[in-house]
């Protein structure tokens, strides 16, 4: 109950410093896209039968690189809805540029890094031989705006010291072509080297993140056609130094949670900061913060729907844009067919209600948004 209504009180807080605007907007940020999680139903079997309690993981249990039905019947949710200015609703979809080629470090004995681009990782799979260009169909449809989430979703000081201590679990996982796996089946993404940015220095022997986000910005254009104007660093998780890095690579708008874990390296713990949408920082980027939940794999309740309803509602009260948080793991279907099935069934009615409380709402993508407050300001109609 305490809990409940500390972030309550700290959501509210955060609404009602977030940038005015007049029109009702909403914008879905789903993060994960091209990142490899369990890579297969042999491999979720085999890590099972070892004893890691990947069933208890949402992620490890129903997360993998997407495939042709998961754009497929998305898309088809998203373009079955218009707002009242004939936008379909639209996905910023964060995406991870590249995977580990296990291959290859393995033959380096753990001495070096190797990735492969996600649609070569793309191309390992059967079932996802169209899905680049299905993505592609959809940005030009204005249903997905891809946005970049980084090089890989690891931590790759952290993960390459396991590998080299040949520390069980990390081998484990790395003979399944997987980067995280725990005894516990508990979600963390510290000790599951999933905070890829979660070092304080730029650079050391395992990583620099200069050439890391440069090398990704540069993947992501030659991919889409485009840079990425905005970035989330994964499990929300980045030094205040990185930021700089980010500017000269062309990132205006930095997506994130309420709060920033800010990784210290004389410290176990993270030290939080706080943000507000539309906050800028010294260097005149412009934070972007998510004020709504919509995870029912990972969060599940029956009243996830009105939950997330309750949280717009909160939102469009303070008049700030209401930005939804939605992750690639409740879309995804090639292992847990049903997960896809009820979420979408989920979302479309999330949608439906969403329409019918506020018609006038307008859907917008992360960049649109970051424009329309930096250029428009507070005259949004």
């Amino acid at each position: 109950m305490i809990n409940k209504l500390k972030d309550t009180t700290i959501s509210s807080a955060i609404n009602f410093l977030g940038e005015k605007i007049r029109a009702k907007v909403i914008v879905f940020e789903s993060d994960d896209w091209g990142s490899t999680r369990m890579y297969s139903k042999d491999a979720y079997n085999n890590l099972l039968k070892r004893g890691y309690k990947v069933d208890l993981c949402p992620y490890n249990r129903n997360d993998r690189i997407e495939n042709d039905s998961d754009i497929t019947e998305l898309a088809n949710v998203l373009l079955s809805r218009k707002d009242s200015r004939g936008n379909h609703p639209i996905f910023t979809m964060n995406q991870i540029v590249c995977n580990p080629d296990f291959n290859k470090i393995k033959q380096s004995d753990y001495s070096k890094y190797y990735y492969e681009t996600f649609d070569q990782t793309l191309g390992q799979y059967n079932d996802s031989k169209n899905t680049l260009m299905l993505m592609k169909q959809g940005v030009d449809e204005k249903i997905f705006c891809m946005q970049l989430h980084g090089r890989e979703h690891i931590n790759l000081t952290s993960w390459f010291k396991k590998l080299r201590n040949r520390e069980p679990a990390a081998m484990a996982a790395f003979e399944n072509n997987m980067f995280s796996v725990t005894k516990t089946g508990v979600v963390s993404g510290k000790s599951d080297n999933l905070d890829a940015f979660g070092q304080e220095l730029l650079i050391s022997d395992t990583h620099n993140f200069e050439q890391i986000i440069s090398q990704a910005q540069q993947i992501f254009k030659n991919t889409w056609g485009y840079h990425s104007r905005s970035f989330i660093a994964p499990c929300y998780t980045w030094h205040p130094n990185l930021e700089l890095i980010c500017k000269t690579n062309g990132i205006d708008f930095i997506q994130g949670s309420t709060v920033q874990r800010i990784p210290i390296e004389s410290r176990k713990a993270y030290k939080k900061k706080y943000h507000y949408t539309g906050q800028q920082n010294a260097l005149k980027q412009r934070y972007l913060v998510r004020n709504v939940s919509f995870e029912p794999t990972e969060k599940y309740s029956e009243n996830v729907v009105e939950n997330a309803l309750k949280q717009i509602e909160r939102a469009f009260r303070f008049r700030t844009p209401a930005i939804i948080s939605s992750h690639r793991l409740n879309y995804i279907g090639s292992l847990q067919p049903k997960n896809r099935e009820k979420n979408l069934v989920l979302l479309n009615n999330l949608l439906e209600k969403i329409l019918k409380k506020w018609p006038d709402v307008v859907f917008l993508s992360t960049v649109e948004l970051g424009q329309m407050i930096n250029k428009e300001q507070l005259c949004a109609e």
